[in-house]
């Protein structure tokens, strides 16, 4: 055992005493040497401390991380003579043996080696080429090597790769099957493999040329513009998360669809890159430079309740800073936003001229968690676009033909209103039914006479009815109020919508008119009330930070009478939202314009209430009406008009306002016209949609065409939709 442990202990000493001679052999220098590979790392690591982009820590006015400091002229030395290593001050600082003169400093902590003082040293003797950062450097095409077998490469591409198998003795593997080749053909250049029917198909293709021909094919295919599409749409992060702490969805397809055109169309690069970053900014630019835009609003967005907008909207506008950057220029631009990198060739002065440019869209920092988030366009595809062209027409031509009919529709209209009309019943009336879905005349009960078996609760014994405008009217007082069934008049935020009622209010200072909401106060779901004089519009999921508010901007009084009518075209934005009063828009100023998910209550429909006892209504409420769209200007005009038909024959044509002549008229062509002239039915409104004219609706009224345009935003690079 002793004789053992000798063994060991002796051969340790042996070992110990050979170490040096068995360290690894260091590594020959480059035979040329790459400013970027061999030295910008030395310089780095042991000068720029003291020497680089820190103006606040330079030393000695001298400056190694650019061109023009490395090569500086001094008065007394030169930092750097191509081709002269001992005249180098660098140099002969860097090899210097005196601890006075070396560098780095010995208190530094840094040292430099022997290689990397020779590294030095030769780069100088060969003329110290400068060299940008390796990713500005253009690419330069290189002399094809020399090969072993000359007659074996088919393109230039080959030579590269005998070349290299002939550095490592090896040789070219044998040509592969037509079948695999063929795979391989198809997942190159569409990222599918071929059909059993297309390999057949190839097979039987024995003529010369026959591969190159299936190349032909592939390109030529839609396949093959989605498979050069899929890194394009990642960079752009097209499929990224949309949200930060969900991931509701983002509606982007039109623009990957214009991408996909794009490529498909083979679109000069400098068009793909303008339409993309500035489409919206091209003098009239069309539909389609306007989708491509939305390449800057694929970022993610947050929708947490109680962000600061403002801090989010900021992160938007660093994504697209970043984002573009990255796809365009190769660069990363994230670390500029806080401070300048030795390595990074973009100050944050630049950074921030650059965050400018993406810092015009008109958004909110808070993002809309189910869907896009403003400002958006419509966007119809191309055969959508064909359709509403087709209607558009279809809506000149049957206004030409109005336009002719005028006439005899006026003078037969002035006929029957001299003859006829004199005969009707006092009682004749007639009003906008389409979309209709609750009607409450309160001429005596609380019957919704759109829908007669729809359950309401009784009218309180507080409340009465009185002399109203259409008839009667319900006199509502010291917390007295109408309510429905909750089945009623249940509005999502989408939806479009207008509430119309007739109102006498004794006091202006508070009261809700119509809601249905929590019976809080600021409770959740959509209502009209009254706020020290003003008539308040609210969609409210959560009244701080995830509601619509408007209010009108002139006041109101109490002890009139006031038709009111809301219209909202469920745009989740407050200029969506229309308030009119006595048939004629009112202008509104905004509270709030933020909605982010849907404001529906599952409460009653309540007249008179809402929101706690503040929200209790004093005075009369007549003819409520609630529509599932939303009216057209006329149509208001119509419902603000109380007056019944023969009372408006009554009135001469010429006196006759235009509510009075719009209802008079749309009830002699409704009712009363003859074929000929009765060209459309009630004078409905169309939805502004995409799709086509909803039967029974006319299309044919000023204001009112059944289809809208691809509107633009008046933001830079919207969503779409």
């Amino acid at each position: 055992m002793r004789r053992h442990c000798l063994s060991v202990r002796t051969l340790s000493l042996v070992l110990a005493s050979f170490g040096p001679t068995l360290t690894a052999a260091e590594p020959p220098l480059p035979e040329t040497i790459n400013f970027n590979r061999d030295i910008r790392p030395i310089l780095s690591n042991l000068c720029y401390h003291c020497h680089g982009p820190d103006k606040t820590k330079r030393q000695a006015k001298m400056r190694f991380d650019t061109r023009e400091g490395l090569f500086a002229k001094r008065a007394d030395h030169r930092v750097l003579v191509p081709g002269k290593p001992s005249a180098s001050s660098i140099y002969q600082r860097v090899s210097s043996k005196d601890p006075a003169e070396r560098m780095p400093p010995s208190d530094s902590g840094l040292s430099i080696t022997k290689r990397q003082t020779r590294l030095i040293e030769k780069w100088i003797a060969q003329g110290a080429r400068w060299q940008p950062h390796w990713s500005f450097i253009p690419p330069v095409r290189p002399a094809l090597p020399s090969v072993s077998r000359p007659d074996w490469p088919r393109n230039a591409i080959d030579h590269f790769i005998l070349s290299r198998l002939d550095r490592a003795g090896l040789t070219p593997s044998p040509d592969a099957d037509r079948t695999t080749l063929l795979r391989r053909l198809h997942l190159d250049l569409t990222g599918l493999p071929p059909t059993p029917r297309r390999i057949l198909a190839h097979l039987s293709d024995t003529q010369p040329g026959a591969y190159e021909r299936e190349v032909d094919r592939l390109l030529a295919s839609p396949r093959a513009g989605e498979h050069l599409a899929v890194d394009w749409l990642d960079a752009a992060r097209y499929a990224d998360t949309s949200g930060y702490q969900n991931d509701g969805p983002r509606l982007m397809w039109r623009w990957r669809d214009w991408v996909l055109e794009a490529i498909n169309g083979n679109m000069p690069f400098d068009r793909f890159t303008i339409e993309q970053l500035a489409g919206d900014l091209l003098p009239n630019p069309t539909l389609s430079q306007l989708i491509a835009t939305g390449f800057n609003r694929n970022h993610r967005g947050n929708s947490e309740g109680g962000v600061i907008p403002e801090e989010y909207q900021v992160e938007y506008v660093v994504d697209r800073v970043d984002t573009t950057a990255t796809v365009w220029l190769g660069l990363t631009l994230k670390c500029a936003r806080c401070h300048e990198h030795k390595y990074d060739p973009i100050s944050q002065k630049e950074f921030y001229r650059v965050f400018a440019y993406f810092n015009n869209i008109p958004e909110h920092g808070r993002a809309i968690k189910e869907g896009n988030s403003p400002p958006y366009i419509k966007a119809p595809t191309p055969v959508q676009q064909q359709q509403q062209q087709t209607l558009m027409s279809e809506i000149s031509d049957a206004r030409r033909t109005l336009l002719k009919l005028q006439p005899l529709l006026a003078a037969a209209q002035s006929k029957w209103e001299a003859s006829d009309a004199t005969t009707l019943p006092a009682e004749t009336d007639w009003s906008i039914t389409d979309g209709l879905l609750a009607h409450f005349p309160l001429n005596g009960t609380l019957t919704n006479t759109a829908d007669p078996k729809q359950p309401v609760q009784p009218l309180p014994a507080e409340a009465d009815y009185a002399v109203g405008q259409v008839g009667r009217a319900a006199r509502l007082a010291n917390g007295s109020h109408l309510a429905t069934d909750k089945s009623v008049a249940k509005f999502l935020y989408r939806d479009h919508m207008t509430l119309s009622t007739w109102f006498r209010p004794d006091q202006v200072k508070s009261g809700t008119v119509i809601s249905k909401m929590t019976d809080e106060p600021r409770g959740r779901g959509y209502y009209v009330d009254l706020d020290d004089g003003h008539i308040r519009i609210n969609l409210v999921a959560r009244w701080l930070d995830d509601s619509i508010r408007v209010r009108s901007a002139q006041p109101i009084v109490a002890d009139r009478w006031y038709h009111l009518a809301v219209t909202y075209d469920g745009s989740r934005v407050a200029k969506g939202i229309t308030l009119y009063l006595d048939g004629k828009p009112a202008r509104l100023t905004v509270d709030l314009d933020f909605i982010n998910q849907t404001y529906n209550a599952d409460e009653p429909l309540r007249l008179g209430a809402g929101g706690g006892p503040a929200g209790n209504f004093s005075g009369l409420i007549d003819d409520v009406r609630i529509y599932t769209r939303d009216l057209s200007a006329t149509e208001i005009s119509i419902l603000a008009t109380p007056q019944k038909i023969p009372q408006l024959i009554k009135i001469p044509a010429p006196k006759r306002t235009p509510g009075q002549f719009a209802k008079l008229r749309a009830y002699y062509i409704a009712k009363q016209a003859s074929p000929a002239h009765r060209i459309c039915g009630q004078p409905t409104a169309q939805p502004a949609t995409a799709g086509p004219v909803i039967p029974g609706h006319c299309p044919h009224r000023n204001g009112d065409e059944g289809i809208a345009p691809a509107s633009q935003n008046t933001g830079a690079h919207p969503r779409t939709i």
